[in-house]
Parts: C-alpha cells; structure tokens; sequence
C-alpha cells in the first residue's frame, strides 16, 4: 500500500471512521486515501478550526479516536485553538498535516506558506513529530495513535513529507494496551470507608471514557454512597438515583451542601481543583479523607491535604471498585435526600426555567452540546432540574467561545442521532458559517441560540470590578444580526420560542431556535469568595440555612 493508504489503515484500526479538515495541495494524497477506503469517510467543513472542533467532538461521544487534517502553514495555524482545547480537555486526536520543505537556513522561509509547528505545539500534544522517512512513518504513527487513547487522553500532531504519501509502505496491526490488573491498591477504599459515616463518591470527565458507569453505581449502592460530580460530568450519573448534582462555585446549592458534610471524599478522574488557598474550601479538606485516583500521575503531584494518592485506570480498577461492599448508611442518604428535597426548588431563575421549558418538551433520542458563556451555566442548570437520559459536551477547562458548532458535528457522526447545540449570541457568530455544512448534509442538528443581546459573562465581571460595561451591551460597541435572516440564507428552518411556547419542530431536520433570555439576569447562584462552599448567594433564609446545616 501507499503511504498515505498507510496512513488511513492505522486510523480505521483505531476504530476511527470519520474525519474532519479542508483540503490542501499538500494533504491531497491522504484525503483521496480516505475517499476511496470503504470504513471512512472524509467530510469537508469551512474553517480548519471547525473540523478541529468536529474531530474533537466526535473523539468525546465516541470513545475512538478523532483525526483533524489540514493544509500546512496558515492551516495549521487556523488549528491551534483546538489543539489546545484537546489538551485541556484531555481528548484523543490525531491532527496532522504535511510539508515539503527540508532542511535549515538563514532566509525568513525556504517554501511559501511553510511553518514548522513540531516544537510550539510540544506543550500542549502527548506528541508532536515531524515525519520524513517511511521508518519514521511506520514506527511513529502507530505509537502516536495509541498514545492518544492511552492513560489520560490528549492530542497529537503529525506533520508528514508529502513524498511519503506515494511510497510503498507495509501494513502494520495496531495492538491496544491491555488493561492492567491492580489488586491491591484499592484495599484503602475499604478501610477507610468502614470508618466513614458521610462518605461520597466524587466523578470528574476522567470516568468519561472508562466505561465504568455500571461498575461505579454498584460501589454507590453497595454502601450507601451518594455521587457528586464537577459540572462537566453532569450528565454520567444523571440517571441514576444516586447521583446528588454537581458542585462548584456555580454549582447546585444541595450538592454544595453534601460535599461540605463529607468525612470521606472518594474521588474518580476528578482533578480536585479547588483554589487551596481558599476559605470556601478549606474546611473540606480539614474535615474530609480524600482517596485520589487518577490515570495521570501528574495530577497526584498536586499536594492536598488529608489525602491518598492512587495512580489507577478507572477502567482498569472498575471491577474491584464494584465489589467493595463493607458499609451500609441510611441515616446519611437520608440526610442526602432531606437537603435534595429542601433546596431542589431553589436558584431557578428565569432563563434556566425558559431552558427547563423546553428540555421537557424534548422526546426523542438525542445529544446536548453547549457552548461557552452564561449560557453553559444555565443549560447545566436546566439539566439538573430535568435531568434527560442524554450526553452533554462542554469546553471545561479550556472555555473555547465557538466550540458548540464544531462540536455539535462530531457528536452526529459518532452518534448518528439527533444534536441540540446550545450556543450564546455572541459564540454563535465565531463560527456561524459550519451552517452551511449542517444544511448541505441536512444534519439533524437544532442550534438553539440563547440571545440575550449582550456578552452577559463578561458585562457581569465587568460590572462587579469596574461599575460599568465596556463592548459588551448594544450601548458600549456589542450587537446581534437577525438570526431568523441568517437561519433563511443558509436555507434552514426558523423558530422563535418564549417561556411557555410549545416546541414545534421536527429534531431530524436542520433548525435554528432562537431562545429569547433575559438581559438583566446574573449568574446564580454563585460562592462569594470567603464563604463557606453551600453558603451561596442568593442567600438561603438564615433560619432555613442554619437548620440545613446543622443536619
């Protein structure tokens, strides 16, 4: 086979069968590769940023790994955001692209449009390469590949000669690392648990592609233990009667609640990311045992007090973890229950309720992709009122305004179901032209724009810091377009919805929505800094707190 069949042979062993970029003259060869492999199929979006997005997309809903290709120079360039969105988000995939040039010299650049990306991006790839020879191609790529599915998931970038694609290159059989057996770190959990009287399970996005949602439940229902997760693994647990919400300094107020009463914080694939010098916090590492397991043993380098470092798989350990049964504790899932109950009602605001609205409207089989901004918090917000039996994708750490389209895209192909992308005014507009792509290929795709006609994350920072906005409101520089003109020129359906309206629309076609919010509502509920974690504002009646907390 050719190079760049070779090439394409390795990504469908990895169980890869979709792939995003924009051709290049320099990428040609690997794309008509792809074309004519009868397990993958090539798909064309409208800015390299997009297919990066829409690989990194379909890496997280499918567990495979994702492939991005673009033209050199200002194609790669035109990647980078994302590249870095996958090494924040620690997602698996290959972004790769190829070169001409060879060599060293004094002069500015040997080849127009020609950059060397390798070094700069080191820092944020499980590996960065530049592959010249067929050797380099055989014993590189494969590795690259199974690096990013393996431990904790991250990004590579591969930028090949173009000659290599013509070659000659024998076909290679990618073998998956095994998983490990691991007996005896986990004899910790028991015996702590069995001096535990509020024990918790705490779930981070680590789990996400463990498959361990079975395994996990069992240990939660063997002894009495409630789940709690960070936002961006909200929708894991979500159907399970176990699960008590997610926390943070945005997070649910009864979630907040459980976390502070905990003695025992059994922590899975979450960082554990409190600021450790804040007092929100504090007490929850003086008064709590914290059993860290983490796939990336880095992360275990973060000194926290109180706690138990294990470096695990969850995938590996989930069938040991299944079989820990040495407590049972009423009175504290009793307790759990009495705070869910108390405080459920609390903190639905207006545009949450206008969300809320029409999460229960929705029947069918289908994902959730926020993008970033207000809105993210609100949909998370809505999520947890309703709590659907669907997936929810998020830029977590990163924070990439823009991501929601892209990633709305990737979700289909690795799912084949239909998407509802959640994305503010202004994300809308980094990357309103992948319509064109949703609309050419008639993806069931619904983009629900939640339009509250200002840049609302920013202008609240803005006002608490400095009492008045700047390019954030119509009267300061910011603006929407009429979306409904924009939803017609790229030839999809249009629906205006309001709290209470009844949703009339066909999830198998494209459609735009666009949801009417509230400019004037803040972010809630939220920590003020120095408060205790479940003290959030608004504030609950003192009466009402103090007895919650006394519980």
């Amino acid at each position: 086979m050719t190079g760049a069949e070779y090439i394409v042979d390795v990504i469908t062993q990895m169980g890869t069968t979709d792939v995003f970029g924009i051709p290049g003259a320099v990428i040609l060869d690997f794309l008509y590769a792809c074309e004519s492999h009868p397990e993958i199929e090539p798909h064309l979006n409208y800015h390299e940023q997009m297919s990066s997005y829409a690989a990194i997309g379909y890496a997280e809903a499918s567990g495979n790994l994702g492939v991005a290709y673009s033209t050199r120079g200002p194609g790669v360039a035109n990647m980078i955001t994302a590249i870095t969105e996958a090494y924040f988000e620690s997602v698996a995939v290959l972004f790769l692209t190829a070169h001409t040039s060879h060599g060293k010299s004094k002069q500015r650049f040997l080849t127009d449009q020609e950059v060397d990306f390798t070094e700069s991006l080191k820092p944020f790839c499980k590996l960065s390469k530049r592959i010249d020879t067929v050797s380099e191609l055989k014993e590189v790529l494969p590795e690259a590949c199974k690096l990013a599915v393996s431990g904790r998931r991250g990004p590579v970038f591969i930028d090949i000669d173009t000659k290599l694609f013509k070659q000659e290159v024998e076909k290679d059989f990618i073998e998956l690392d095994s998983a490990k057996e691991i007996t005896s770190k986990l004899q910790v959990i028991a015996e702590k648990l069995k001096l535990a009287k509020r024990p918790i399970i705490l779930v981070g996005d680590g789990v996400r592609n463990a498959n361990a949602y079975n395994e996990i439940e069992q240990f939660a229902i063997n002894n009495d233990l409630p789940i709690l997760s960070s936002r961006g693994a909200q929708d894991i647990f979500a159907k399970s009667r176990w699960y008590y919400g997610y926390i943070g300094s945005h997070g649910i107020r009864y979630s907040n609640f459980i976390l502070s009463k905990a003695d025992l914080i059994i922590s899975l694939g979450n960082r554990l990311s409190f600021p450790m010098a804040s007092k929100s916090y504090k007490s929850i590492y003086e008064n709590a045992v914290i059993i860290r397991i983490d796939t990336d043993e880095y992360e275990l380098e973060r000194d926290i007090p109180n706690s138990i470092p294990i470096h695990a798989d969850i995938h590996d350990v989930k069938h040991e973890i299944k079989c820990i049964d040495v407590i049972k504790n009423e009175d504290w899932i009793k307790c759990c229950n009495t705070l869910k109950e108390q405080l459920k009602e609390e903190d639905i605001a207006e545009n949450a309720s206008i969300i809320a609205d029409f999460l229960k409207q929705i029947d069918e089989d289908v994902s959730f992709v926020s993008d970033v901004g207000n809105n993210e918090f609100w949909v998370s917000r809505a999520y947890e009122f309703i709590h659907p039996n669907t997936s929810l994708f998020f830029s977590k750490s990163y924070g990439t305004l823009g991501v929601g389209i892209g990633k709305a895209i990737g979700v289909y192909y690795a799912s084949h179901r239909p998407v509802i992308c959640f994305v503010g005014d202004q994300g809308f507009q980094y990357n309103s032209q992948e319509m064109q792509f949703i609309s050419h290929w008639q993806l069931p795709i619904t983009i629900v724009v939640l339009n509250n006609n200002c840049s609302a994350m920013i202008r609240d920072k803005e006002l608490q810091k400095y009492d008045h906005a700047i390019h954030t409101t119509k009267e300061t520089g910011y603006s929407t377009p009429k979306f409904s003109l924009l939803a017609d020129a790229y030839g999809v359906k249009y629906m205006e919805l309001n709290l209470g309206d009844k949703v009339r629309c066909d999830f198998h076609e494209p459609m735009l929505i666009e949801m009417r919010l509230n400019p004037d509502e803040r972010l809630v509920p939220s920590l003020p800094i120095g408060k205790s974690c479940q003290d959030m504002y608004p504030e609950l009646d003192r009466e009402k707190y103090s007895k919650l907390n006394n519980l």
